[in-house]
């Protein structure tokens, strides 16, 4: 059975059933592993460390995900295995994110 919650030592995934740590780990700030904003502040690319693990049908744990917030690309991202592909995965959503141009129908512009 694969385990269901992790948290971050030393930046690296340990699973725990120990609820007291989750907590302590959704409510951390060390749950960011990358953040940047754009276009005068008003798209955030923010990359995290997820607790729980989204790989539901089992398989290698997926514990990270990037999101785009604001912008044409609002709502977009992807989610990872590992912190170093989240890292990289970050840097390619900031790029992707800081070419898209706000459109006149986009309310985020």
């Amino acid at each position: 059975m694969k385990e269901r919650y992790y948290i971050e030592v030393d930046g690296k995934p340990v699973p725990t059933e120990d609820q007291e740590a989750v907590n302590a780990m959704i409510g951390s700030p060390h749950r960011t592993v990358a953040k940047t904003l754009l276009h005068d502040d008003t798209v955030e690319v923010s990359t995290v460390f997820l607790v729980l693990n989204h790989a539901f049908d089992g398989g290698t744990p997926v514990l990270y995900e990037t999101l785009v917030f604001g912008g044409p690309l609002d709502g977009d991202g992807t989610r990872y295995c590992f912190r170093d592909e989240a890292f990289e995965g970050h840097q390619e959503w900031v790029r992707k994110a800081a070419d898209a141009k706000p459109t006149e129908e986009d309310p985020n512009a």
